[in-house]
């Protein structure tokens, strides 16, 4: 920021649009562990059988970068929840 301070509809709608871009990431961390789930489940199935399932074995990896990738978006958006809910408190206080 340059130094000015925001509105509050601004803060707030920063707010909503960082709260729907959480809902979304967390969302989609839970396909990701459901997908890992499945993906545990066939390779039970294969070990059990005595197969080798490379393209498993690399979807997989896949599904693990992912969602190595979708927590650090997690983390991110959290971070900046947390700054507009100082920003927010910090403008409320300026308001009075």
């Amino acid at each position: 920021m340059t130094g000015q301070s925001r509105n509050l509809q601004d803060i707030l709608m920063d707010r909503v649009k960082t709260t729907q871009d959480l809902a979304a990431a967390n969302v989609e961390q839970r396909r990701l562990n459901q997908k890992a789930s499945g993906m545990v489940v066939l390779g039970m199935k294969d070990e059990r059988d005595g197969v080798v399932d490379e393209e498993l074995e690399a979807a997989c990896d896949e599904n693990t970068e992912a969602l190595d990738r979708t927590m650090e978006k997690i983390n991110r958006l959290e971070k900046r929840l947390s700054d507009l809910d100082e920003e927010l408190r910090a403008a409320m206080e300026k308001e009075r």
